[in-house]
């Protein structure tokens, strides 16, 4: 990894950028995977392990897979590597909407309540604005736009 800066403004993979790339390679993947872990105990006591439940967490393990490969392609400063680590965004905000609808109509039709309901409402929207935000930075960033030419 290196962090020059010239007259155009930074280049290299520091500042904002080495933070992406470490969320992408490590906390995300880690979290992912233990949300995912306590999403199918859930699933497995409250509706049992359904198809549709099972193809999702499937899709959230291939998102594992992509963040961390994005986010070592950043690293490595790879062609595509911005592409691919806005795709991971794109597709993890479709997953989060996706999950937040069928996560809000069982909340909803089940009895659960409303408060599981405002959980998941709440931990979609912060999601999406998690995504949205790294999204916009790897499609305005100077660093960004200089590093990955």
């Amino acid at each position: 990894m290196t962090e020059n800066s010239t007259e155009n403004g930074p280049v290299g993979v520091g500042g904002w950028l080495r933070l992406l790339v470490i969320l992408l390679m490590g906390v995300g993947p880690v979290v992912t995977v233990a949300a995912l872990g306590w999403a199918v105990l859930i699933q497995v006591k409250l509706i049992g392990l359904k198809p549709l439940a099972l193809l999702g967490d499937a899709l959230m393990l291939g998102l594992v897979y992509l963040s961390f490969t994005a986010g070592r392609d950043l690293k490595d400063l790879k062609p595509g590597a911005v592409k691919k680590a806005k795709l991971f965004f794109e597709a993890a905000m479709g997953m989060t909407v996706l999950t937040g609808v069928y996560m809000g109509n069982y909340a909803v039709f089940s009895g659960i309540g409303h408060v599981a309901l405002l959980q998941v409402i709440e931990a979609s929207l912060g999601f999406l604005i998690y995504s949205l935000a790294w999204h916009s930075y790897l499609s305005n960033s100077v660093r960004v736009r200089n590093t990955y030419r």
